[in-house]
């Protein structure tokens, strides 16, 4: 894949809308004159109110061919592929299209409309900026509309479209064709060569930040932008953590530590946890780095893959696996930066038979928290410290390192991860502030299937969770795609909520390894390793 700054390409859906009721769209400018004053008044009182505007779809699809309306008039016939319209002298004619694309920007909604000559007839759109239906027209013909984002999604991400016939006019509606746009811009944020596994991003000083790998030379990068988005490859600088003639910077975990950014990460030559933190220079100067050895123990040993680090009352703690003793094991500094090996004060978390890989770990109400796997008893587990039992979330058998996400969603520990093999991409939330008890939890699969949601990273968005993801395909379009998953639920726990797009890959593609997502300027971010190009790559949502 070539260097590229790029938004999604438009994808042409020509399709009869589901049902389901809930949104908006926005139109062309009327014709000349505006709507006819005189009708106006009449058709809108024969329309029902706005679908609304704050509740979830009491049915997601209807069994419909043809016209597939959320509703309709009782003089509305379905013939099986289209909606006649028949009218009369006192009465309206109308259906209602609903059009449920939460994660797609709907650039064009081309009415595809057939108007008897000598007849009319009216399109209404929900306004929800107002609080009723817009009325365009009279037409007769077919017509483009063009949706405002901002006046016609309810809150559930659903827009809606109504025809009206009146007066004895039968026009006939025979289908709806969108014009999508994903919305994601997509930048290389470093192009040498092998370059971006590993990869963790975070927001540092308002703007976005990265840590990754160089394959090729084992070094330990790190990437930041000079705009509050980063939309833009001219944004972005990078430079080197951690070099030399030992490989380091794998399993990177970024996060802020008395406002430098600090990296925890795995030593492969010496089986080492290390970690750095940026010290605090003034321009011009170069900023330099402190880096220490947190935690080698003996001679042979191997500790620090999966290391994730957080800032716990005022100090920087890291989760990370000891391969050695197959544990999960978690470290402390002493003090509110870390920069010194003395600082770093090392436990067993959970000493258990092979548990501890794919650790991730949140602040989850003031003190820290930790979801990894148990290897042998095949589950999620999830511990929060000072919190005496370590809770099983799910019992995942059969899956190859499920990579564990854990974030605070509305006021509770929630997780996002990896199945088995047929559950694909998963997610937990207890119903409780701290998660400690088993029958806290309860799970939803978002995207089912074989070897999906590997890598998935949870974060919160807009108020909402969101998951970034792989769909490995080998018999599709793509070998590996990046995906986005996010919930119009402030909780995400109903299934109906969730909607998925994809953000990068295509045919023979090999693209978002090591996701990282990150709520960026209010917007869904995302830092990946594109596999096929060897590259670092970020993508930000801004929309067409």
């Amino acid at each position: 894949m070539s260097h590229y700054t790029a938004r999604r390409s438009l994808l042409l859906f020509a399709i009869i809308i589901l049902a389901g009721c809930g949104g908006g769209t926005r139109h062309d400018a009327p014709p000349a004159g505006g709507p006819d004053s005189a009708q106006a008044p009449l058709i809108l009182a024969g329309l029902p109110p706005l679908p609304e505007g704050r509740a979830a779809s009491a049915t997601e699809e209807t069994e419909i061919s043809g016209s597939n309306t959320c509703d309709r008039s009782a003089n509305a016939i379905n013939d099986g592929n289209s909606l006649e319209l028949v009218s009369g002298s006192d009465a309206l004619s109308w259906g209602i299209w609903r059009i449920h694309q939460p994660l797609l920007f709907i650039t064009g909604i081309e009415v595809v409309l057939d108007v008897p000559a000598g007849e009319e007839a009216w399109i209404a759109l929900s306004d929800y900026s107002r609080g009723t239906w817009d009325l365009e027209g009279p037409v007769t013909a077919g017509r483009t509309l063009v949706p405002d984002e901002a006046r016609h999604r309810s809150e559930q991400g659903d827009l809606y479209l109504a025809v009206v016939a009146h007066e004895g006019d039968i026009p006939t509606v025979h289908k709806l064709v969108l014009t999508t746009d994903n919305g994601w811009t997509i930048v290389t944020v470093d192009g040498a060569e092998d370059v971006g596994g590993h990869c963790s991003l975070a927001v540092i000083g308002g703007h976005p930040a990265i840590s990754y790998y160089l394959e090729d030379q084992g070094d330990l990068k790190y990437a930041w932008s000079g705009t509050v988005r980063g939309g833009d490859a001219a944004d972005w600088t990078t430079t080197f953590v951690d070099s030399g003639a030992v490989d380091v910077g794998k399993f990177t975990s970024l996060a802020i530590v008395q406002s430098q950014p600090a990296i925890s990460y795995y030593d492969v030559s010496n089986g080492a946890l290390r970690y750095a933190r940026r010290n605090a220079t003034l321009p011009p100067d170069p900023p330099t780095w402190s880096r220490v050895i947190v935690d080698t123990d003996d001679y042979g040993t191997d500790v620090g893959k999966y290391s994730s680090l957080a800032v716990v009352d005022g100090r920087p703690l890291i989760s990370y696996y000891d391969y050695s003793n197959h544990d999960l094991r978690h470290a402390v500094s002493m003090t509110t930066t870390g920069t010194d090996a003395s600082d770093w004060v090392t436990y067993v978390t959970d000493g258990d038979d092979e548990v501890g890989k794919c650790c991730s770990l949140a602040v989850v109400d003031g003190s820290a928290a930790v979801s990894y796997y148990d290897t042998s008893e095949e589950r999620l587990k999830y511990k929060r410290f000072g919190d005496p039992a370590t809770v099983t979330v799910h019992v995942i058998e059969e899956c190859w390192e499920p990579i564990t996400s854990l974030a605070v969603v509305a006021g509770a520990p929630a997780i996002a991860y990896p199945s088995n093999s047929t559950s694909g991409l998963v997610y937990s939330r207890s119903s409780t502030p701290h998660g400690s008890d088993a029958g806290d939890w309860t799970h939803r699969g978002i995207d089912p299937g074989a070897e999906v949601g590997w890598g998935a990273s949870l974060a919160v968005v807009d108020g909402r969770p969101a998951i970034a993801y792989r769909y490995v395909d080998y018999y599709g379009p793509g070998s590996s795609l990046l995906m986005f998953a996010w919930s119009s639920g402030p909780t995400g726990m109903n299934w109906e909520d969730w909607g998925k797009v994809l953000v990068d890959g295509g045919e023979d593609e090999c693209t978002g390894h090591s996701a990282s997502l990150a709520e960026v300027d209010g917007l869904p971010a995302i830092a990946y390793h594109d596999a096929n190009a060897g590259q670092l790559k970020y993508a930000i949502r801004l929309g067409p």
